[in-house]
């Protein structure tokens, strides 16, 4: 496939994607993603870097793979020409909005990235925290999308999915969770920072080596299925998670209670990833919920 084909197949993608026509967009994608990985040095004569952004961020959006690399392939190229047009246009605040949906739909994968970026930076002496490594970059991302918040402060004024985001931060930023970065500016610093290490790293691996992103997960800890379904649980609405939870077997209950008690005590192996994940009134409708259901079943 050459780059011209690559770019009409992207732009047919997107119109069906607009049109409604997820089956033969998703078609589409398997090929620009086959495309990709067969050549990836198709990508280094396509400037159009905000129709090369904006089509991975669709294929996220509309969760065209549930490939835990694919994802992780199409979060990296999704951020990498979105940031390109980003600096083409400094003060496009449409795609600094795009990239901050990247960083929040794309979190789970996009963060196995930022890991293996900053770890390549710090000279691979995280490698000696493989545990909480994936903890490092949750917090790395975080300071990511702070940075763009606190740049473009029209994002999150016109957006209550960035405001709240950004509200989030400042939270668990109150917590101690970046360590010392307790003030606006440590964190929008940091921010900053990142983003320029996880550019550069992204930019010479992939257009200037020609290599697919492709971390090596098994030196990471990934959450457990059952950890990543509580988080899932817990966002959302009350009524909804009360019917889920009262289809579960006691078994995974108990499971649940073990994670509401990991939380509030801040002790446990999966603490801190449910403290950067989910927030106290979270915790509180679950725990609760369950209650009701232990009550019912006595019943």
């Amino acid at each position: 496939m050459t780059s011209l084909e690559l770019v009409n197949l992207c732009k047919k993608a997107v119109d069906n994607i607009e049109n409604e026509d997820l089956d033969t967009a998703q078609v589409q994608y398997i090929e620009i993603l086959h495309a990709i990985k067969s050549d990836v040095s198709i990508l280094n004569s396509i400037d159009d870097f905000k129709l090369l952004g904006g089509t991975f961020i669709l294929m996220l959006v509309e969760q065209m793979s549930d490939n835990l690399e694919d994802n992780i392939l199409i979060t990296s190229l999704g951020y990498l020409f979105t940031s390109k047009a980003i600096n083409q246009h400094p003060t496009d605040t449409y795609r600094v909005s795009q990239r901050l949906l990247l960083m929040n739909i794309g979190f789970d994968y996009f963060k196995y990235s930022v890991a293996h970026a900053i770890d390549i930076t710090k000279g691979g002496l995280r490698n000696l925290n493989e545990d909480t490594r994936l903890t490092y970059a949750t917090l790395d991302v975080h300071r990511m999308e702070f940075s763009d918040l606190e740049n473009h402060p029209e994002t999150y004024s016109s957006d209550e999915m960035h405001d709240e985001r950004r509200t989030y931060i400042y939270e668990i930023a109150k917590e101690g969770l970046f360590n010392n970065e307790t003030s606006g500016y440590e964190l929008l610093e940091s921010g900053i920072k990142n983003h320029k290490i996880v550019y550069e790293y992204l930019d010479k691996k992939i257009l200037k080596q020609g290599e697919i992103v492709n971390p090596d997960l098994s030196s990471i800890k990934s959450i457990t299925t059952e950890l990543s379904e509580f988080i899932e649980l817990a966002k959302m609405s009350r009524e909804e998670m009360t019917v889920k939870l009262d289809w579960l077997p006691e078994q995974k209950l108990n499971s649940y209670r073990k994670f509401v008690n990991q939380f509030q005590s801040g002790q446990g192996d999966d603490s801190k990833t449910l403290r950067h994940d989910l927030n106290q009134q979270q915790i509180n409708n679950i725990s609760n919920s369950i209650r009701i259901i232990d009550i019912t079943r006595k019943y």
